[in-house]
């Protein structure tokens, strides 16, 4: 039986959601689109509902989240009611009910703030030599791609069957101080973090991943790999 993955609907675009549901559907998945409520018994049910989790890409959560200061280049918002939702589902999935997480984007950064770790509010500013890694603001649709190389013992290795891959990068913020508990899994050659992962992989699946394999899945090789891992 195929594994239920609850997918969080906080996109702006249909079509942005939906390269979730496809790169789930593509390796076997049964995807469940979550729609965000202010309602805490709706966050449980959402919780007690599926197999496994993904938390997607968005816009920017509130600074004070992290203990982070107000910045110029914060200028899109997640929605409050989004927000608060991201966090109690979140925090029931991770540490009440210990279902597999995986974290893509503003879900990697989501996962490190909830272990108690910080962000850069705009890394391009406050990170000395960083790469861009936000896409190209007047080709929206090209993918800024760069090379990634997994720590020495990080579970991706053996995850992707390699030592390094090449990603795509759509983000300003990243991961400043990581998380109680999680451990790096990536970095890109600028220093960036890009995947974290949780203190017990092997009994429970919980990673962040900076990059976008969503978009990717069906045009670069291994990519497909961690949604197949999540639903098995």
């Amino acid at each position: 039986m195929a594994g239920k993955i609850g997918i969080i609907n906080i996109a702006s675009h249909r079509e942005t959601f939906e390269n979730y549901v496809h790169a789930v559907e593509a390796v076997g998945g049964v995807a469940e689109e979550l729609v965000p409520s202010a309602s805490l018994d709706e966050v449980r049910r959402q919780a007690d509902s599926c197999d496994a989790f993904i938390f997607i890409g968005g816009p920017d959560f509130r600074p004070e989240r992290y203990g982070g200061n107000p910045h110029p280049a914060i200028k899109n918002l997640l929605d409050e009611v989004k927000e608060e939702y991201c966090f109690a589902l979140s925090k029931a999935v991770v540490f009440e009910r210990e279902k597999p997480f995986l974290g893509i984007c503003l879900g990697c950064q989501l996962l490190n703030i909830i272990y108690g770790g910080s962000l850069y509010e705009d890394l391009h500013s406050q990170v000395p030599n960083a790469y861009w890694h936000a896409r190209h603001p007047g080709f929206p649709k090209l993918e800024n791609m760069h090379r990634v190389a997994f720590t020495e013992n990080s579970p991706l290795k053996e995850l992707f069957g390699c030592d390094w891959l090449c990603v795509n990068s759509s983000h300003h913020q990243s991961i400043r101080k990581v998380g109680k508990g999680l451990t790096i899994g990536a970095l890109a050659d600028d220093g960036i973090i890009e995947a974290v992962y949780g203190p017990d992989m092997e009994h429970h699946f919980v990673l962040g991943l900076q990059w976008h394999p969503e978009r990717l899945y069906d045009k670069v090789y291994g990519h497909a790999k961690v949604f197949e891992r999540l639903v098995k």
